[in-house]
């Protein structure tokens, strides 16, 4: 009688787990369409997972002590990898109450809502319940709807819709969907790996949701989409080889990229602005160029410990060929932003947290679990590199959305087989 209660109960709890997980899943698909209304409720999905995924912890405990126990935790082993994200987030909260941007506060208070959401259920992550039933063939399946809802949007058939007008098509409104796409292609692709069918279905599935998706990727105006695309296959390709090679190429690129900018982003523009490449097609890049070389002084000014959160915001720059005062947002990347905001103090934390979050993806026991969250972790990084705000919340809840749920799959692929 009691190993019939118990594998009721199991049952029960594998119910709501896949239940909740399907629920969180059916995010996946509603996340692009808020990408192009309303990009600021990205902010939320992060919360949003969480809550869903501290239900699923909750319903997999059983017992009346489970009512007041906390989940266990090893704080002994939590605390040392949560150090550098602390780290940034006291230094980063010193900056904000001492910018000279009154802004500067409030934005970095949406910035922190998001990245604790995420952390909170990236915690929650570890605590789901062995039992449930997981259905690894919905990821393709939302891959591909992804892509042909982008695809239309893409053409402006759903401009009317959306945003009252054809104008999307030539606009950048669908930009931020087809970073989510590229975003949740390595979950795709990890799901296919999953899934219950033979080596050739696998293969021809895994294709087409790669070009499918590839296609769409490409045919937008999004170029850091298409960058974090590439980043995303050069990542799949070293992890086939070594996962630790694919590791400490993230972590080397961050540190270059970063390091190297400022010292030789000047000499590249004024060298580049003498070529043809100055005036062709490219006038997205000659303008994130543009602004880069503009924002050199401030980082020469407060090299050390930066110029404080959101500076650029109110003061501007200085375009180096005409000498016109421009202004802009921010910077369009986190590897300058952080020279601007935080200094060399912000450049060596965020180092650190990238080390610290590669080195956490690459320890899954199976190689494609590892390569599937580097993979994230690559792409988010390389979006971040050359587009968006450093503190654009909706950007971290779209990334941490992505990083949590590719941690999820792994987390469960990793519970079933170790089941008996």
């Amino acid at each position: 009688m009691a190993g019939t209660a118990n594998t009721q109960r199991q049952d029960a709890t594998g119910h709501r787990s896949g239940a909740a997980i399907a629920l969180v899943a059916g995010l996946l698909i509603t996340a692009c369409v808020f990408a192009i209304t309303a990009p600021q409720g990205l902010t939320w999905l992060p919360l949003v997972l969480a809550l869903a995924l501290a239900w699923v912890a909750r319903m997999g405990t059983s017992g009346p002590e489970s009512a007041s126990s906390p989940w266990p935790v090893d704080w002994r082993t939590a605390w040392p990898a949560a150090l550098p994200w602390l780290a940034f987030g006291l230094w980063a909260g010193f900056r904000a109450l001492t910018s000279p941007m009154v802004q500067a506060p409030a934005v970095l208070g949406s910035f922190a809502f998001a990245f604790a959401c995420s952390a909170l259920a990236l915690v929650l992550c570890a605590h789901m319940p062995p039992g449930g039933r997981w259905r690894w063939g919905f990821m393709p399946a939302l891959s591909l709807v992804f892509a042909l809802v982008l695809d239309l949007i893409v053409s402006g058939a759903l401009s009317l819709a959306f945003l009252g007008g054809p104008r999307l098509a030539t606009k950048w409104h669908y930009n931020r969907a087809a970073v989510m796409l590229v975003l949740l292609l390595p979950l795709a692709i990890f799901a296919v790996g999953r899934m219950s069918l033979g080596h050739v279905a696998k293969v021809a599935l895994g294709l087409i949701v790669v070009l499918a998706s590839g296609a769409v990727i490409l045919r937008s105006q999004s170029e850091s989409a298409q960058l974090a695309l590439v980043l995303i296959l050069l990542v799949q390709l070293v992890c086939l080889v070594r996962v630790t090679w694919a590791k400490w190429l993230i972590i080397l690129g961050a540190a270059a990229a970063m390091l190297l900018m400022p010292l030789v982003m000047r000499t590249l523009v004024e060298w580049l602005a003498q070529t043809s490449f100055w005036t062709g097609s490219y006038q997205s890049v000659v303008e994130r160029f543009r602004l880069w070389v503009g924002i050199l002084p401030y980082i020469e000014a407060s090299p050390f410990i930066g110029n404080g959160v959101e500076f650029v915001r109110d003061v501007g720059y200085r375009d180096f060929q005409s000498g016109q005062h421009m202004s802009h947002n921010h910077p369009h990347s986190f590897l300058m932003q952080t020279w601007v905001d935080l200094g060399l103090v912000g450049v060596a934390l965020v180092l650190w947290c990238i080390h610290a979050g590669t080195s956490a993806a690459a320890r899954a026991s199976w190689q494609p679990a590892a390569a599937m969250q580097l993979s994230v972790v690559a792409a988010v990084l390389g979006v971040w590199a050359v587009s968006h705000g450093m503190w654009q919340a909706w950007f971290v809840g779209m990334s941490g959305f992505a990083i949590v749920y590719a941690h999820l799959l792994a987390h469960r692929a990793a519970q079933a087989d170790q089941a008996p």
